[in-house]
């Protein structure tokens, strides 16, 4: 949740600050009516508790209320995003060891990318979807794959070597300067996994497995 932001005030908890600054004094004038309306029918302990009560829940209340807008607010960008994919998002119904999604997210307009960050604990790795260009070559020794998108990798054009999951599926495996790499063409989507290199293989071809195609108004998405 970021409701102040800015070149300076750039941190997450700016936003608890400002919302503590503007929303403090009013709730503590409820608290304070709230004191004089029940003074005479309580105890002193439970007119702090009360009044406690009245500013922590209003708070409570109140992040609670912008934490739902900005969920409504990431679930409504992803849907109109998604509508410009031109190719099939796959997603997996169960992921295997170690990997634990962090978040998932789609970039439209020229881009078109459905991105997926993992925590499989030795790092973090990323996963990218899209439509594969028309010049992609993914060939046991040799891998061709332009137009890559949503980082700074535009390109892959480096040797690799060829592994299949327990299922079948070809996954390609190089480096780059960046990292380790894993791409598969799945029925016209490439998938490619980043910064693999400090994972076992085996790990890497479950990942590819568990993926299943999925209509794009059903993705699910995660916020980081």
């Amino acid at each position: 949740m970021v409701l102040f932001a800015g070149p300076v005030f750039t941190e997450w908890y700016w936003s608890v600050i400002f919302v503590v600054v503007a929303c403090g004094p009013p709730l503590a004038i409820v608290a304070f009516t709230v004191d004089l309306a029940v003074r005479r029918l309580i105890s002193v302990p439970q007119r702090l508790a009360l009044a406690a009560t009245v500013v922590v829940g209003g708070l409570g209340l109140i992040f609670g209320g912008f934490a739902r807008r900005a969920d409504l607010h990431f679930e409504r960008e992803n849907q109109v995003a998604v509508k410009s994919f031109d190719f099939t998002p796959y997603q997996a119904g169960e992921l295997p060891e170690p990997f634990d999604e962090r978040h998932v997210h789609a970039l439209g307009g020229n881009l078109r990318v459905l991105v997926s960050g993992y925590d499989t604990g030795l790092r973090q790795v990323s996963a990218y979807q899209q439509r594969p260009d028309a010049g992609v070559r993914l060939t046991n020794g040799a891998c061709d794959v332009p137009d890559l998108r949503g980082n700074p990798t535009h390109d892959f054009r480096n040797p690799c070597r060829e592994q299949r999951t327990p299922s079948g599926r070809a996954v390609f495996f190089g480096l780059t300067e960046r990292g380790g790499m894993a791409f598969a063409l799945l029925d016209g989507t490439l998938v490619r996994l980043e910064q693999v290199d400090m994972l076992p293989e085996r790990d890497v071809l479950a990942y590819f497995d568990a993926l299943q195609p999925v209509a794009a108004d059903r993705l699910e998405f995660k916020r980081g």
